[in-house]
C-alpha cells in the first residue's frame, strides 16, 4: 500500500538531556529526502595489457543526507528553532521519519531557511536542511 506524502516528517529536537524529545515539524505542503552516495573513480588500467579496454571501477565516498520542505509558516515553536538555528548558524538534533522504511536521526545544518509572500496570501516558507556527523537508522518494524 503506498504510504501519504504527509507521513515524511522532520521532528525536531528540543535540546535536552539526557532524554531528547522530538516534535512534528509543522506547516510543511512540500518535503524531500535524499540520500546521495558520491561515487569516486578508482579505475586503473591494466599494466600487464596497457592496450586492452578500461573498464570503470569505483566505490563509494562520501554520503550526503539531505530534507528540504517548504510551506506555510507559522508562529510555532518548530518553526521559530528552525529559523534560529539558520540564523545563529548552530546544530540541531533532528529526525526524518520516511514512512514504511525507518528513522534517520542525528545532528543536522540547516543550510537555507527563507520566507516568501504575497500582499495577498500567507506568509510562506522553505528550508535546506543536511544531516552531519554521525547518524542513526532505525528500521520500520
Amino acid at each position: 500500500m503506498a504510504s501519504k506524502g504527509r507521513l515524511l516528517l522532520l521532528k525536531i529536537g528540543d535540546g535536552a538531556t539526557p532524554t531528547e524529545a522530538f516534535t512534528n515539524g509543522c506547516g510543511f505542503r512540500a518535503r524531500n529526502f535524499t540520500i546521495n552516495n558520491n561515487v569516486v573513480d578508482t579505475t586503473k588500467p591494466d599494466c600487464a595489457s596497457p592496450g586492452d579496454t578500461v573498464r570503470y571501477s569505483g566505490e563509494y565516498g562520501i554520503q550526503t543526507l539531505t530534507f528540504s520542505g517548504s510551506g506555510e509558516s507559522s508562529d510555532d515553536t518548530q518553526n521559530k528553532r528552525l529559523m534560529n538555528a539558520a540564523r545563529e548558524q548552530t546544530d540541531l538534533n533532528q529526525q526524518v521519519v520516511v514512512p514504511g522504511w525507518g528513522t534517520f536521526e542525528g545532528a543536522t545544518l540547516i543550510g537555507s531557511f527563507e520566507f516568501s509572500g504575497e500582499a495577498e496570501g500567507t506568509m510562506e516558507f522553505s528550508c535546506d536542511i543536511t544531516m552531519t556527523g554521525a547518524i542513526t537508522f532505525t528500521a520500520e518494524t
